[in-house]
């Protein structure tokens, strides 16, 4: 553990235990405005992984903006590293940024939970079918009342980097809800902490490219049932494209 670790967990540590006031506030404006409660935690959030992502030291591109939909719209993107929510959070224009879609087990997080409750995020139980699908539902939900959401289809960190295989109903709350899948690639995350020895944050280049959105429910049936690897092979050739040149 370094430097930058240390400074890291005293930052987010601190963060967390003197922000219980405001959590509180929030929540109370989300009993009657979970939108305008969402914005302002999102605004918040932003001040803290733009600081964590600047004590790692690591350089960041992101390509392809402009192809986030004005509409609400469902994120799907590789996942590599821890870093990967932070980047997102960091780089998602402030009228577009996401809930995310979230283990279970970082609901026992004090303080942590709070604030991802508040931006909308939802505790996804893998072993538990029917808590799932009632998951599913939620985030369908959600998006149609405006929110948008980011959603990781393989379901937990890549090994060593590689892309794993994509769940065949991880898209399915966009195909409920009738938006648009805007595939994300997110590259060198894992190079700022995963690939480390001793949990040691270290600089790396990131990019996060967003390609063209896909318009899932709008695609004839043979069509949306092969969507999940159409999004796949979008975001490993976005993968390729972002790979250093020799």
């Amino acid at each position: 553990m370094n430097f930058r670790t240390l400074r890291t967990l005293f930052y987010l540590g601190g963060f967390l235990l003197t922000s219980t006031p405001e959590r509180a506030k929030l929540r109370k404006l989300a009993e009657t405005d979970p939108q305008e409660a969402a914005r302002l935690s999102h605004n918040r959030l932003s001040k803290i992984v733009n600081h964590i992502f600047d004590i790692s030291g690591s350089s960041l591109t992101v390509k392809g903006l402009e192809n986030i939909p004005d509409e609400p719209c469902l994120y799907a993107g590789n996942h590599l590293s821890f870093f990967d929510v932070i980047v997102i959070e960091k780089v998602l224009p402030d009228e577009k940024k996401a809930g995310f879609i979230a283990k279970d087990s970082l609901k026992k997080i004090p303080g942590l939970s709070g604030w991802m409750e508040l931006i909308r995020c939802i505790f996804l139980d893998r072993t538990n079918a029917k808590a799932g699908l009632k998951s599913i539902f939620l985030g369908a939900d959600y998006l149609k009342e405006g929110s948008n959401m980011f959603i990781f289809p393989e379901g937990t960190r890549g090994k060593k980097g590689q892309l794993g295989e994509f769940k065949p109903a991880s898209l399915k709350m966009a195909q409920k809800a009738g938006v648009p899948v805007v595939p994300v690639a997110i590259t060198g995350t894992s190079s700022i902490l995963e690939d480390n020895r001793g949990l040691s944050i270290r600089p790396s280049q990131v990019t996060v490219t967003f390609a063209p959105a896909l318009n899932i429910s709008q695609l004839p049936r043979p069509e949306q049932k092969k969507a999940v690897e159409d999004v796949r092979n979008t975001i490993e050739s976005c993968i390729r494209d972002a790979a250093p040149r020799d």
